[in-house]
Order: C-alpha cells, then sequence, then structure tokens
C-alpha cells in the first residue's frame, strides 16, 4: 500500500470517528430503526476501528518498503550497478511519506500528526528531528500562500476550485521545499555517517555548510561563495573550506569541540557560565557551526579580512539577516567608512577589537575601556573606536551614509555645504556627544540626530550630586573572600487553644559567600532553596551579584528601611505613632556570641489590608561583625479579635543560620 492509499485509511478513520461520535445512540444495524440495512452491516465505532487497523497495517507495510529502499540505495551509492534505479525509488518512497505527512499536517486528520503517529504509528520514524524544523517552516508557507485560515474549513467550505489553489500555493513554497529536502537528505547520510558524493569540492561543500547553516538555496548559497572569495581571497577562503571539512564533527553537521565548556560552578554546586574565561586563538575545536568556522579562519591575522567580517554583522533587511549578499554589502560599507574616516582609521579599529580579549560565552569584549570602547560586541566597538577617535570624521561618515556619497571630492564637497549652513565646532561638539554614547557609524539617520542636538537649547547645568554608599555593598567592606553566611526563615503561631507560639519548619534559605572585593565593588555568590511542605529542600537557585560602593542617586531616593515589613506582610502595613525602640543584645550563634544592636518599629493595617485589624512589630538585630550586617529579624503579627481567616499571632522569624570564613566577636 502506498502512501496516498495510506491517506486515504486516515481520512476514512477521520470521518467515521466523526460521523460515530455525533450520530445517535441506536444501533445503526438495527432494521426497526434503520429500513435499509444489509446482513453484513457495522457500526460506525466498528467501521472506524477497522479503518485504523488498516491504516496501521499500511503504515507498517509503508515504512518496510521504504527501509528497504534505503538499504538498496545505500548499497548501491554512489555509482555501484543499479544507483540510479535504487536512488529513484528512495526518494519516490522519501516524497510520499513527505506527501503523507505534509496532508495530516494542512487538515489536522485525527487530531494531526501526534495522533495519527500514536494511532497507527509513525511512517517511518517520522520526519526526521533534524528536518523537523524546516518540514515545519514548508508548511507554515504552503498555509500562508493559500490565504486561506484553515485547510478543514477550506475543505467544508469552500471546496470549489481548492485543489488549484493548493497547487499554486506549494508552487510558491517551492524555496521552502527545496531547503526542507536538503535537510531530509543530509539527515539520511548524517544517519549513516557519510557524505554526499561531490564533498570533496570546497565550492560545493561550502554551499552545503550554507544551506544547511543558513537555511537558503543553492543559488543564494552560490553567490554568498562568490561574495565572500571576492573580499577576502579565493585561495584563503578555500584553504579555510578544506580545513573545516577535515575537522572532526558531531552529528548533523556541527563540529566538535574540545575546548572545556567556558562554565564555574557555585559553592553548591550548580553550573553556570563564566563571563571571565578568555575565547581562545584557534577555531577548530573551539567554534561549532562550520560556516563560522570558514569564516573566522579566512579572517584571521589580517585587519582588512577582519573588518569585512565585522561588517557582516550589518547586513540585514529589517530584522531578517541577509546572509547571500553580505559580503558585498560588508565591501561597500568598507568603502564609505574608508571615504569618511580614511582607511588607516579603520584598519587600526578593526585591529583593535581584532586584538582584543574576547569573552569565550558570547565572543564580546571582554574589557571595551581598554581599547576606547563602551560596548562588548565586536561591530559596536569598532563603531565607538572610530567615532570618538575624529569627530570630524564621524560627521563626514554621517554626510556620506545620508547622502549615500561615493567619492571624496563629493564628501569635501558635502562637509563644506554643511558646515556653511552653522557653526563647525557646533558640529564638532555634536558629533563628539554622539561618539560618546551609542554611535552608528553606519547609519543615515546619524546627521538628522546630530541636527537636532544643535537645535536643541542646552540643558541647564545640574548641581553635582555626592555619590551614596550602597548598604550592599557596605555590609561586606569589612570582610575578606570566602566569608559565608546562610540566614534561615520559619514561621512560628500560637495555636487554636492559646499559649506560646510554636515553630514550624524551616521554608527557605538565603545564602552569600563573597568572591572578591576591591574599592569600586564586591561579588558575592547568592544562592536560594525553597522547601516544599513536607520541609524537603529543593535545588538551590545560585547566581552571582555585584554591588557598586557608590552611586549616583536618583532624585527622591532613600535607601531601603532595614525596618521595613518582610515580603507580602508589607501590604497594607502603615507605621504606627510608637517611637522606633532600640538597645543592645548578645545572641548566641552555633556557640558563638555576637554583639548586636536592635532595633523595633510598629505597624497597624489598614482597612483594605488582608489583615486589617491587626498590628505588628517588627524587630531587627545587626552586628558589624556579621556579613550584610543582619543576625535577626522578627516580624510578629497580633489580632486581637481574629477575622475568618487569620489567627490570633504568628510571627516570620529570619535568622542567621551558619556561618564560615570570618570570626565574630561580642562586642560592636
Amino acid at each position: 500500500m502506498n502512501t496516498t492509499e495510506i491517506s486515504a485509511t486516515v481520512l476514512c478513520a477521520t470521518m467515521l470517528w466523526a460521523t460515530g461520535a455525533g450520530a445517535q445512540r441506536s444501533n445503526p444495524c438495527d432494521p426497526r430503526y434503520h429500513f435499509i440495512t444489509p446482513a453484513n452491516c457495522t457500526t460506525y465505532g466498528e467501521q472506524a476501528a477497522k479503518a485504523m487497523a488498516e491504516m496501521r497495517v499500511a503504515i507498517g507495510e509503508e515504512s518496510a518498503a521504504i527501509a528497504a529502499a534505503r538499504k538498496r540505495f545505500w548499497e548501491t551509492y554512489p555509482d555501484k550497478p543499479g544507483a540510479a534505479a535504487a536512488r529513484d525509488e528512495f526518494g519516490n518512497r522519501l516524497d510520499g511519506k513527505d506527501s503523507h505527512y505534509l496532508w495530516v499536517t494542512l487538515t489536522d486528520a485525527l487530531g494531526g500528526v501526534k495522533s495519527v503517529d500514536t494511532v497507527g504509528g509513525k511512517l517511518d520514524g517520522g520526519i526526521p528531528r533534524y528536518a523537523s524544523f524546516e518540514f515545519r517552516d514548508w508548511v507554515k508557507a504552503i498555509k500562508f500562500n493559500l490565504g486561506e485560515k484553515s485547510m478543514v474549513q477550506s475543505m467544508l467550505l469552500n471546496p470549489v476550485g481548492l485543489a488549484e489553489r493548493l497547487k499554486k500555493a506549494m508552487a510558491a513554497s517551492e524555496k521552502k521545499r527545496d531547503i526542507y529536502l536538503f535537510e531530509r537528505n543530509w539527515a539520511e547520510f548524517d544517519a549513516v555517517g557519510r557524505e554526499p558524493a561531490g564533498s570533496d569540492d570546497p565550492v560545493f561543500y561550502f554551499q552545503m555548510l550554507c544551506i544547511r547553516g543558513q537555511r537558503i538555496g543553492w543559488e543564494e548559497a552560490l553567490t554568498e561563495f562568490e561574495g565572500i572569495t571576492k573580499a577576502l581571497g579565493k585561495d584563503n577562503v578555500l584553504q579555510a573550506i578544506e580545513q573545516v571539512h577535515a575537522a572532526p564533527r558531531e552529528r548533523f553537521g556541527v563540529l566538535k569541540v574540545t575546548m572545556p565548556p567556558p562554565v564555574k560552578r557555585a559553592p553548591g554546586g550548580s553550573e553556570m557560565e563564566d563571563p571571565d574565561i578568555p575565547l581562545a586563538e584557534n577555531v577548530i575545536g573551539v567554534t561549532a557551526s562550520a560556516i563560522r568556522a570558514v569564516e573566522r579562519l579566512a579572517t584571521q591575522g589580517d585587519d582588512r579580512r577582519y573588518a569585512f567580517w565585522l561588517l557582516t554583522d550589518n547586513s540585514r533587511r529589517g530584522s531578517e539577516f541577509v546572509h547571500e549578499t553580505k559580503w558585498q554589502h560588508a565591501m561597500s560599507t568598507y568603502q564609505r567608512l574608508v571615504l569618511a574616516f580614511g582607511e588607516q582609521d579603520v584598519l587600526q579599529a578593526a585591529r583593535a577589537v581584532r586584538t582584543a580579549t574576547k569573552r569565550a560565552t558570547s565572543s564580546d569584549v571582554m574589557n571595551p575601556s581598554a581599547i576606547g570602547a563602551t560596548r562588548g560586541v565586536p561591530l559596536s566597538s569598532f563603531q565607538d573606536v572610530l567615532a570618538r577617535k575624529n569627530p570630524r570624521r564621524y560627521l563626514r561618515a554621517a554626510l556620506v551614509f545620508n547622502e549615500n556619497l561615493e567619492s571624496s571630492a563629493a564628501v569635501e564637497a558635502a562637509y563644506k555645504k554643511l558646515v556653511s549652513t552653522g557653526d563647525e565646532n557646533a558640529f564638532l561638539e555634536a558629533a563628539k556627544k554622539m561618539a560618546a554614547g551609542r554611535p552608528n557609524v553606519m547609519y543615515g539617520g546619524e546627521l538628522n540626530s546630530m541636527k537636532e542636538i544643535l537645535n536643541t537649547p542646552p540643558e541647564p547645568e545640574q548641581p553635582v550630586v555626592a555619590l551614596v554608599d550602597i548598604p550592599a555593598y557596605l555590609g561586606w567592606k569589612n570582610f575578606a573572600p570566602g566569608a559565608r553566611i546562610v540566614h534561615a526563615q520559619r514561621y512560628w503561631q500560637v495555636p487554636p487553644t492559646g499559649g506560646s507560639a510554636v515553630p514550624g519548619p524551616v521554608n527557605y534559605l538565603r545564602g552569600f559567600q563573597m568572591q572578591f572585593i576591591n574599592p569600586e565593588k564586591v561579588k558575592v555568590w547568592s544562592s536560594e532553596t525553597f522547601f516544599d511542605r513536607f520541609g524537603k529542600a529543593k535545588p538551590p537557585s545560585e547566581r552571582e551579584e555585584t554591588y557598586p560602593a557608590k552611586f549616583t542617586p536618583p532624585p527622591g531616593y532613600a535607601p531601603v528601611d532595614p525596618l521595613a515589613p518582610s515580603g507580602n506582610l508589607g501590604w497594607g502595613a502603615e507605621p504606627a505613632s510608637v517611637p522606633i525602640a532600640s538597645g543592645e543584645e548578645t545572641i548566641e550563634i552555633k556557640g558563638k556570641s555576637f554583639a548586636t544592636r536592635w532595633q523595633t518599629k510598629s505597624y497597624n493595617y489598614s482597612e483594605t489590608a488582608s489583615n486589617k485589624g491587626c498590628s505588628l512589630v517588627v524587630k531587627v538585630w545587626t552586628s558589624e561583625a556579621v556579613p550584610t550586617g543582619l543576625v535577626k529579624k522578627l516580624d510578629d503579627v497580633t489580632c486581637p479579635k481574629p477575622a475568618f481567616g487569620q489567627v490570633p499571632r504568628f510571627m516570620i522569624e529570619t535568622y542567621l543560620d551558619s556561618f564560615e570564613g570570618f570570626t565574630p566577636v561580642a562586642s560592636q
């Protein structure tokens, strides 16, 4: 049974299942109700079950036929006797399989592919996983070109001419189908660890990399090859392609990465990216993308080629990256930058970025300020360096890209015309101001932005605002790397029968451990651990946190009140007229004594609060001998006349549960 017959059984099963589900409960084979009833009558349910059984058999038979065709294909590939016939049979079988899944997906038969696969089994294992994105993209293109809400709706409400409309929609989606077929076919080669015949040809191999890595067609891939060889030199590119072709690889065309992953472990064992690990200079063993590896190899050690590569990142049409013409676009952009800045400045900026240490996690420049930039993305760093080195040439670049100038004479004429309309120094100051921000030296709109700065009245000089200490930094200032604390939280509650408050189990842990500290900032590990209702700890969530020593406070800034209610207890809580009380107390933790200073603050709840009619007293114990300063905090809620859902009294206690890496003292 072929895939057309399989689709027919799916359709039959779908119709019988739908008919049976909506049919009356009476037996359609009972002659008392149905007067023309054949002797071999079966119910709709029985007919649907039979159709589904036939579908399972048909899918199994066709899967076996595809497997046999696949075996014959590989036994004769590429040029053994019978290879052409085996190729045609295998290709036709795979096309039939595609038709089956395309039909099921478009019509949503039996609820879609997952349901059909569950009921009848996967036809030849289904669409290859690596090609599934391209298959969905193909289906999406057909639906879009069909211009109708759904195939099912079209079949029911507008069936006349549907076949012709579908034929046109599929023809308009051929490019997406070609991309899918390439991925589908290469998945077959991946499965047996082989490459298509002709892969030894660098040009053919590069085209395959483009199609697979960038999801473009054969013609676009050839255009990209012509562009990269013109930009970077054909011999240089071919050598890079051969290096990549010879490199070890994983499945699906991904190069094997042997460099250890740029990660580090938090104190609790969590693994996270380490932005301080530099990107290795070598390409093979570091870069997973084959097409990216070709580009990196072909641009190594040369400022001009590296500049071209940087500028390909600016090749976009809206939000879509245009791969096939990115090198032509890069060369054109490079020539315009040379007109504006001079080739020496462009190459020096490219060299500064090329030789700068990059992060292994993102390939961003690790220390942009070291090369005169503020942004880490290489293309942005390149623009920072160019614009800030010479504001006059930045202004010329704005003219070049705004007016699409193509000669030095045209640039000079345009510059003279521009400065004749106003004060040249004012233009240069505007360019300098923009260069200090986020300059885009390849955007024609920069010129208009500079003119807006000229036409905007200067802002009144603001008074100097003194920098403010950040409490989070001060809390670690007197400690050394390795200092660690853990705060625990638990609830206390007075039983309904009265008596003393009873503590519950710990429900939350918050830990900190210092990594390093200097006069500018402190970096700590931070962890949170939640507990389930049975008291079992969930895996901790760990991250890094960095606190600067000082910052410029915004208008109306007020530091966080350490006596503020914890969490949701702050909703509707209003400070009472009772003054804040304070005192001193020595607290013992894990056999160590801590001299603390305590403070209390009282609150009443508004009528709209869930705790209305209740009062809250927050008491905090602090010590400079403890990182963060917090030793203990108690939120004590009392409800004299508990309403529905309230209890007479409960408390949330946050306390120092453990510490290490420092020696507490019994004095403040």
